[in-house]
């Protein structure tokens, strides 16, 4: 059965992701404004008015700005955990009635004939989970906004034919940024911030291990990343493990202005 897969925007400036099946489309997150994501399904050849609901991440503006518009205008089911829905739903204003749908960490729900398992991942928000797709035998993870790399949150991605895998800063890249304060770059670089690309290579380097055949980078900075930086510590780090790109694992790049690749994953 195959499940389709497509980064629409992915960074600091907003985030979105396309998931579907041959009867269910739905969003991960929806981090633009709602014409932004309108036009990124439409570029992918996905109409917005078939999209079936709206999983969320976490209340972080940049992953629920146009969340509140498309339930509206489509009559869209939201599913978020509780702490995350008390911590966001004066942003994302009042959803039409018996469209929220509250989900639990660890507990899979069926779609149609897709499978979402929400787990837990330490970020510096309320409730905050990642998300695994599993359509027959093809599976996808999202796996964004994470500032740790331990098994709790890994175990989930273990085994996906596809991860979207941040790789958000370059360590010293970020410490020099002098338009980033020092609270805020402490954040960034705790326990609950967001991975670095050397924290993102050890994740990946162990999920390949796991069956993993392509990663997509994601959550790439804009002012303390490059696009070229993270895939080369991607590849690299893939290389001295003994790992060939393009042939065991195929390493990929997402955009913060503009859909990435359409991903068709099946069965073999």
């Amino acid at each position: 059965m195959p499940l389709q897969f497509c980064p629409l925007y992915s960074s600091s400036q907003g985030n979105s992701v396309y998931v579907g099946t041959s009867r269910t489309r739905i969003l991960v997150d929806a981090g633009k404004s709602g014409k932004s994501i309108e036009s990124a399904l439409r570029l992918i050849h996905v109409a917005p008015e078939t999209i079936g609901g709206i999983f969320i991440t976490h209340e972080h503006i940049d992953h629920i700005m146009g969340v509140g518009i498309l339930a509206r205008r489509y009559n869209l089911p939201v599913y978020i955990c509780e702490k995350t829905y008390l911590a966001s739903r004066e942003k994302l204003g009042a959803l039409p009635d018996g469209t929220l749908r509250l989900i639990e960490p660890f507990t899979p729900l069926t779609l149609g004939d897709l499978t979402v398992t929400p787990f837990a991942i330490p970020h510096d928000a309320a409730q905050p989970v990642g998300f695994r797709f599993e359509a027959g035998a093809a599976s996808a993870v999202v796996a964004t906004d994470i500032g740790n790399v331990n098994d709790k949150w890994m175990r989930f991605a273990r085994g996906a034919s596809l991860a979207l895998l941040e790789s958000n800063h370059n360590v010293e890249m970020l410490k020099r940024n002098p338009n980033y304060s020092p609270a805020l770059k402490k954040r960034i670089l705790s326990q609950h911030g967001h991975l670095s690309n050397e924290d993102s290579t050890s994740a990946l380097v162990s999920l390949v291990g796991d069956g993993l055949k392509t990663v997509v980078l994601g959550h790439l900075s804009p002012e303390n990343n490059t696009p070229e930086l993270a895939y080369q510590c991607a590849t690299e780090a893939l290389k001295n493990a003994g790992y060939q790109t393009g042939s065991q694992i195929r390493v990929e790049l997402s955009y913060r202005d503009h859909p990435g690749r359409l991903y068709t994953l099946d069965e073999r």
